[in-house]
């Protein structure tokens, strides 16, 4: 999942800027996203269910649970506040101009009356 985001970011720096759009600069945030809470969400189960004395670091269990619980803060302040701005900006994107018209203006005119 880790791979998942570096390779995203790779991906997302390689395309020229002109080349994006903002919903395509929203799919990516959205990806990494996704990809950063399974990875916690992952971290945290484990902690929670996984193996009593198996892990070298944080043998007591409350020590691992405290640690994947603090990690959901950089969660909140690196991935979602992303997600929310290419939101936001995906909004505000002006529609394209090959719309000649709204949903009620009839798709053919009739020309001989």
């Amino acid at each position: 999942m880790a791979g998942g985001i570096i390779f995203t970011v790779l991906l997302q720096r390689k395309i020229p800027t002109g080349k994006t759009s903002k919903s395509m600069t929203l799919r990516f945030e959205i990806l990494k996203s996704v990809l950063a809470t399974a990875l916690w969400l992952w971290l945290l189960l484990d902690a929670i269910f996984g193996p009593r004395d198996h892990y070298s670091y944080y043998k007591d269990r409350s020590q691992r649970i405290m640690v994947a619980a603090i990690s959901s803060l950089l969660l909140f302040i690196l991935y979602y506040p992303t997600v929310w701005l290419a939101y936001r900006d995906t909004a505000r994107e002006a529609p394209s101009s090959d719309d000649s018209g709204d949903e009620r203006t009839p798709l053919l005119n009739d020309a001989s009356a």
